[in-house]
């Protein structure tokens, strides 16, 4: 057995060697081809086990992974093996392929942007880590690349497309589509085009985005493997660090995420409901859809104009302008607007974000894109959130527990006997144990709140799907914010808007202050109560007041040891004379 196993590495390796020596003169087909006959030789799953493994070694995607989720290196690792070794032998040829025609001098980088392409998981959870201000430098601006990168995707492929779906309305409207894809991301394409509008004749801009071609073979055959990769996890999770973390229910929530990329209709309604939600905002542009040319498999959206926020230059004023301009319209808004259910990005990295400037009327305005992950928060479920904020600031653990368990969905399992007899000791020892996290403790306010909800989903505490898209896109929108201005203080910007809403709602608080059992949070824009307001007044104070004794007792100290030190140095000094 040993034998075969060697014989069969041996012979890999000798064709590897051969490969890179006639990649440079042969295609992509005839080079998947070359491999395929290898793999059937040797024996296709054999093939597919060595090849997952080279590839992970040139790759190296688990060392993008930041330090501080350094428990996931491990998963991510594993993952992605699982994934590769799976897919079908034509897929998995195509994928070597691409790897050998980029050479033997390739760096590390390349090659993991290039795999991501193909990968649609991979793809997207490369976008998720590339905005975390925690890693590495160098490996950040590669990553980059894949918010707004190209594929390959063959354009003439796309037209053709584009034609199928609109027919005669080319002619009728006298469309003209673009020679170049405008941009591609996980599973989209976007393509410009002009038409003519019937009644003023005058010509108007427009994109299509249509699905990556064989996206959907790619996606399902992904979809059904990652249901497979979780029970792998879950069989296993005694060989990760990752005791309690739900494998099932994540990899459900990343399977929901990539088909809602994949519904174009879905992401039709999303655009129209956020047009509605921002109708009041002057800042926030959202694309208009154009119904005529919109289908199932296509959605046709009026051309914005406008670059990436991020592409705004480093040394302008402007980029200060935008980080708050960003935090108020994706974080504040949603959070505290007067509607009974509130509209949300779910996906807000800077590829979905551009800014435009009018520079007659020195206007700054934000042009939000690509709505198909697109979330909503209850009424209730704000609340809550702000509950848990309110907890984290005046220091109640108490508080901080009950707003977890308002807004959790079931409780973690219990670790001990005591715990089983009683449920209700399980979210307090995890909120204890996040708030003696170095990542809870070195955070501000604002930061604190989410880093409660991501270690207590780690830890084993299942939320509701729209709330982890919430959380997830926050920690998205934090590095976009970081990448624009590193000095922006989001506790600061919450405490000016709540403190607004505060003034404004004085006349009802005076009302409501008669009427005790009336002075509830829900009835105001703030989320705070009267109450609450007096829960952080008096905490404060007594903070202040502790402070404040503290640095008298220090005060008094430093008063005694001065008039001892004249004593003692008197005493020594005699003793020195005799």
């Amino acid at each position: 057995m040993a034998i075969q196993s060697s014989t069969i590495s041996d012979s890999f390796e000798s064709q590897k060697a051969m490969l890179e020596s006639m990649a440079p003169t042969m295609n992509r087909g005839q080079l998947s081809s070359f491999i395929t006959h290898f793999a059937e030789k040797i024996g296709v799953e054999k093939f597919k086990a060595r090849a997952a493994e080279e590839i992970l070694r040139i790759t190296k995607p688990a060392d993008v992974v930041p330090n501080i989720y350094g428990d996931y290196r491990q998963i991510v690792h594993d993952g992605i093996g699982f994934l590769l070794s799976g897919f079908s032998l034509s897929r998995l040829a195509d994928i070597v392929a691409d790897q050998f025609q980029m050479g033997k001098n390739a760096g590390v980088e390349d090659r993991l942007i290039k795999l991501a392409g193909q990968i649609p998981t991979l793809h997207k959870l490369g976008q998720i880590i590339a905005r975390n201000r925690n890693v590495e430098p160098g490996f950040k601006k590669w990553l980059i690349r894949l918010e707004n990168g190209f594929h390959g995707t063959d354009i003439h492929l796309i037209q053709q497309k584009i034609k199928a779906e609109i027919g005669e309305l080319i002619k009728t409207f006298s469309i003209k589509i673009e020679n170049h894809i405008m941009a591609e991301a996980s599973v989209g394409t976007v393509v410009g085009f002009t038409w003519q509008k019937p009644d003023t004749g005058k010509q108007a801009k427009g994109v299509f985005k249509l699905l990556r071609p064989r996206i959907k073979e790619r996606l399902a055959e992904e979809l059904l493997l990652l249901e497979k990769l979780a029970d792998f996890f879950e069989k296993n999770r005694h060989c990760y660090t990752l005791a309690n973390f739900r494998f099932v229910e994540t990899f459900r929530e990343i399977r929901n995420a990539l088909q809602k990329e994949m519904n174009l209709e879905g992401e039709q309604r999303n655009l129209r409901r956020a047009l509605f939600f921002y109708r009041k905002d002057k800042t926030a542009e959202i694309p208009r859809v154009l119904p005529n040319f919109s289908t199932e498999n296509m959605t046709a959206m009026e051309f914005m104009e406008g670059r990436k926020i991020t592409e705004t230059p480093r040394l302008s004023e402007d980029r200060k302008h935008y980080a708050r301009l960003l935090f108020h319209t994706l974080v504040a808004q949603p959070l505290f607007s007067r509607e009974k259910e509130t509209l949300f990005h779910g996906d807000p990295h800077a590829g979905n974000i551009y800014a435009h400037k009018d520079e007659k009327e020195n206007d700054l305005r934000l042009i939000l894109l690509d709505w198909s992950q697109t979330g909503a928060l209850s009424k209730e479920q704000r609340l809550n959130i702000t509950r848990l904020a309110l907890g984290i600031l005046i220091e109640n653990e108490s508080q901080i527990c009950d707003a977890v368990e308002a807004l959790s969905e079931t409780p973690p399992q219990a670790e001990t006997e005591r715990e089983t007899d009683s449920g209700k000791e399980v979210i307090p020892r995890i909120v204890r144990e996040i708030a003696d996290s170095q990542e809870y403790l070195s955070a501000q306010l604002t930061k604190k709140l989410f880093v409660v909800i991501d270690q207590a989903v780690i830890k084993g505490i299942q939320f509701p799907g729209e709330l982890l898209l919430f959380r997830k896109a926050f920690f998205t929108l934090e590095g976009v914010i970081y990448d624009l201005d590193p000095e922006f203080d989001m506790d600061a910007y919450i405490v000016r808007v709540l403190s607004r809403f505060v003034l404004e709602e004085t006349p009802k608080r005076w009302l409501y202050a008669m009427l005790l059992n009336s002075d509830l949070p829900e009835y105001y824009s703030s989320h705070l109560s009267n109450k609450d307001l007096h829960q952080i007044g008096t905490h404060f104070f007594m903070e202040g007041m502790r402070k404040g004794a503290e640095v008298l007792n220090k005060t008094i100290e430093n008063y005694f040891e001065f008039m001892t030190f004249p004593a003692e140095a008197g005493t020594a000094s005699r003793k020195r004379e005799r």
